[in-house]
Formats: C-alpha cells, structure tokens, sequence
C-alpha cells in the first residue's frame, strides 16, 4: 500500500494573510506541588500560617471599632472618615483576587514575606500620621497587603502539612479565623477606652515583622517561581468592582442612595463590573489568573451560599456593639466583651466537632443543621434578651448559643470546602468561599443599617402617638418636673432603639432557617476527599 503523504499547506496568495491559530488560554494559578514538611520547621509553618489568619480577620474588626478615634487624630469629617473605610476594604477584596498572580509570579515565600513587611511598615505608620491625604494612602496600601497575605498563610498550611494531619490543619483554620473576628472588636475596644488607639496599628505590626522574619528563614518554595503575563484589564475590572462595591456598603445609607449621583452611579457600575469580569475571565482574558472553572464542584458552590449567609449572621451578630455603647451606655470595651463570648464558644466547639467529624460520629449535614438551629435559638434568646433594663449579663445566654452555632456552622463548611477541592483546585476555591462570605458581610451592613433607620423611625412614631398629654401619667410627670419633657422624649428614642434592634435579630433568625434547605444540595462523596 502506498504511504500517503501529508498534504502540503497552500502558499498565501499575494495581497492574502492567513489567519493566524488561534492562542491558546493558560490559567495562572500557583504552584500545584506540596512540599510536606516535618519537625520544627512543620510547626514553624502551622505557627505564623494560624496568626496571618487570625491577623486577617482581626485588623478589620479592629479598626472599624477605633475608626470614631481615627478620625479625630486625623482631622477628618464623617464623610472623609468612611473613606478610610472604602478605600481600605476595596485594596484588601482585590489584593486577595490578585494572590494567584503574586504567587506564581514571585513564589509564596518571597510574596509571603514581602506582604507581612509592606504590613508591618504601613501599620506602623498609620499610628504615627496625623495627615488626612497620607493616612487614606497607607490605609490603602495596608489593605493591599493584608489582602495578599491570607492566601500565602492558607496555602502554606494546606500544602506543607501531610495529609493524616489534614483534619488538624482544618480545626486550625476554622478556629484562628474565628478567634480573629471574635476578639479583634474586644481587644480593639479596650484600647480606645483607654487612649490607646494607636495600638490597634502597633499591636498587629509587630507580629507581622516577626512572622515575616520566620517565613523568610522556614517556608521553601515547591518550585521555582514563574514569569507570567499580568492581566491587566482583569486587575482593573476587579478594582471598579469592589472600589463601587465598598462605596455602595460606607456611603448608600449616609447618601439616601439613589438620591446621590454618585451612588447610582455605583449601583450601576459594581454590577456591570463583576458581569464584564466574570465573561472575561471565562471567554477572553489570555492569561486569567482567575479560574471560575472550580465551580464545578457543587460542593464549593453549597458553600459559597454557605459563606455569603455567614457573612450575613456575623454582621447581624456584631450589630450588638452599637445596640448596647447607643441605647444602654457600654463601654467599647464591655460591648467587645461580648463578642468575645463567641472566642470562648469557638475554643471548645470546634476541637469537639473536628472530633466528632473525625470519628464520623456527626456527619457534615447533621453538624450544618444542628449549627443552623444553635445560631436560630441564639438569636430568638437574643431578641428576648433585648430591653432598656439590659445589662452584660442579659446577653451571655444569646451569644453564647450564637457562639456554639457559628463556630459548629464554620467548622462543618471547612469540611464542606475542603471535602469538595482536590489540592490543584485548593487556592481558587479558598477564594471563592472567601469572597462569598466579604459579598455577604458586606451587602449585609448597609441592609442593616438602612432597616435599623426606618425601624426605629417606625418604632419612635408609634410611640410618640401614645405618649400625650391625654395619658394621666404623661401629665402628672411633665408637670411634676422642669426637664421631664426632654427626659421622656430620651426614653421614647431608646425604647425606639430597643425595638429596633429587637426586630433586627428577629429577622436574621430567619436567615439561619432559610439556609437549612441548602444543606439537601451536599454532596456527600467527591473524588479526593480530604475531611
């Protein structure tokens, strides 16, 4: 049989281009290799790996609680104050998308310690300035930096540990996480009673020097970094999402929203921008650094629903603060003290549910419901707990079921996630549930806000139209005393307030039933599980 020969490709006619091929999409994503590690350099890793993420979610907390004092040292209005806010929250969202690139790009030890010192170095800093313009550039550049190093210290725990102690590296995460949102609100509310807001900076920057001095000496690289192209148009989407995004969650409610130009300007642009990012990143970007592809993993997806109702009952959880300093007269530091009661919940729920899961005697659904039902139960105790005659105590009962059922609710999705991911899918996914949860606390605050405003309006209506000089005893004290006018007008605001933020915790027990159908979409077995 005769051999057939390729057919030759037809010479270009003159004045005619051929088409050229089609370019070939490469992913970026970091380095898919694990380099286990083993003895001191082991613990080492888990060491600064559990603070950078206690660290990351402590310092949001921290500054929101300071951020009245912070503007006084900077001399700073209301409306330049929620920029300290915006521009700090939109760098940190953004930085976290961009790590991929970074640890591709640089490795995750050089991008590790690189981001702890750029942290370091502008929180020292922010305690330092008293100037508005350089205080919205460092805060900036320190979300950025926060941002980048969350990823670095997840990933460095998850691909150096081995894989029998993968349920500890899990209970770890959940619980340093957790510990952070729950004591940054208390430790930051202890300083600024005291004076001492500028330890809010200084007390996270020189940790991260000294975690950034043991990643420099201990992490080692799978492989050796890469150069790769830098998606630039991606990067600029992903800066107007969370940049319109941010100003939507600090200025919608303090501008009547789309009373305010500027507002429905955002309204209009943040979602144009996430939609014009996402085909992007699926269709046109050459270099994505991005991979939606992961959510083909139902079990990411469940958790992602997962983490944006979280985010909505972390935020209904910490509205306590302005409820108890507004209408009851806390202190920041005894109204973070309530927050901490979560810590207490997290510390001992947690190792007890990894245990349980570990020995299969609690399956993930049964631990996702029994925490829906705790947080339901904590909130409905919450709303009985709420009244003008309140003290510290009133409220220990509520938050410490809450507790139990956020640190139970955490921990089963960390099962969730990780159940669903293989190591190669590991970075995104982190991503993707992170974001989830920001989208949620995020959307969240001003819901909360703009409810709490028309509720307590409603409340302090209703009342008032009860409180005449028809009732007996409205006229007996208003003529009983020269200032009673003022002091019954005080009394029908802060009853007001308490109906309000009674209604408030109402509603979001609702948003913990809601979640119980979700749990039915788990899939129960992926291919490479990791528990």
């Amino acid at each position: 049989m005769a051999a057939t020969l390729p057919r030759p490709r037809p010479l270009p006619l003159p004045g005619v281009r051929l088409a050229p091929a089609p370019a070939v999409r490469q992913h970026i994503s970091p380095s898919r290799d694990v380099l286990l590690e083993g003895g001191r350099r082991l613990a080492i890793v888990i060491a600064v790996a559990c603070v950078t993420i206690f660290l990351d979610a402590s310092t949001s907390y921290e500054s929101s609680t300071a951020l009245p004092y912070i503007q006084g040292a900077v001399a700073a209005t209301p409306d330049q104050g929620s920029w300290i806010v915006t521009l700090f929250n939109a760098a940190y969202d953004s930085s976290i998308l961009f790590s991929p690139w970074f640890l591709r790009r640089f490795g995750r030890r050089i991008t590790f310690t690189a981001a702890l010192v750029a942290f370091g170095l502008t929180s020292v800093a922010c305690a330092l300035t008293s100037d508005y313009p350089t205080f919205l550039v460092l805060r900036l550049l320190q979300g950025f930096a926060l941002g980048a190093f969350f990823a670095c210290g997840v990933l460095s725990l998850f691909m150096s540990i081995p894989g029998h102690l993968q349920l500890f590296g899990v209970m770890l995460f959940s619980m340093s996480s957790q510990l952070g949102s729950a004591l940054g609100p208390a430790f930051a509310g202890f300083l600024v009673y005291n004076d001492a807001w500028q330890w809010v900076f200084l007390s996270s920057a020189i940790p991260a020097f000294i975690l950034a001095f043991l990643i420099g000496r201990v992490l080692r690289d799978p492989e050796p970094p890469v150069r790769v192209p830098f998606d630039a148009i991606g990067a600029t989407l992903i800066g107007v999402l969370f940049l319109t995004l941010q100003y939507i969650v600090n200025e919608g409610e303090r501008r009547n929203w789309i009373e305010d130009p500027c507002v429905t300007l955002a309204l209009i642009a943040a979602p144009l921008a996430g939609a014009a990012l996402l085909i992007w990143k699926l269709h046109y970007s050459p270099h994505p650094f991005l991979d939606f592809r992961v959510l083909r993993h139902r079990n990411l997806v469940v958790g992602a629903i997962f983490g944006f109702g979280f985010g909505l009952l972390l935020q209904a959880a910490t509205q306590i603060g302005g409820f108890v300093e507004g209408a009851l007269g806390f202190t920041p530091a005894l109204g973070g003290g309530l927050d901490a009661l979560r810590a207490i919940a997290i510390v001992i729920i947690v190792p007890i549910v990894t245990l349980l899961i570990a020995k299969r005697a609690l399956p993930v659904r049964f631990a996702l419901v029994f925490g829906l039902l705790a947080t339901f139960a904590g909130f409905r105790l919450e709303v009985l707990a709420t009244t003008t005659d309140s003290d510290f105590t009133s409220f220990v009962v509520a938050f410490a079921a809450i507790g139990i059922g956020i640190a139970t609710l955490y921990r089963a999705l960390a099962s969730v996630i990780f159940g669903a991911l293989p190591r190669e899918d590991l970075i995104m996914g982190l991503l993707v549930y992170k974001m989830s949860g920001v989208l949620g606390g995020a959307l969240a605050a001003p819901i909360f806000v703009t409810l709490l405003d028309h509720l307590v309006a409603a409340h302090a209506s209703d009342l008032a139209g009860s409180v005449t000089l028809a009732a007996p005893a409205v006229r007996s004290l208003v003529a009983s005393a020269p200032h009673s006018v003022g002091a019954l007008a005080t009394a029908v605001g802060t009853q007001a307030m308490t109906l309000a933020y009674s209604d408030l915790w109402s509603d979001a027990s609702l948003v913990a039933l809601a979640l119980l159908p979700v749990i039915c979409l788990i899939r129960t077995a992926e291919p490479k599980a990791t528990p």
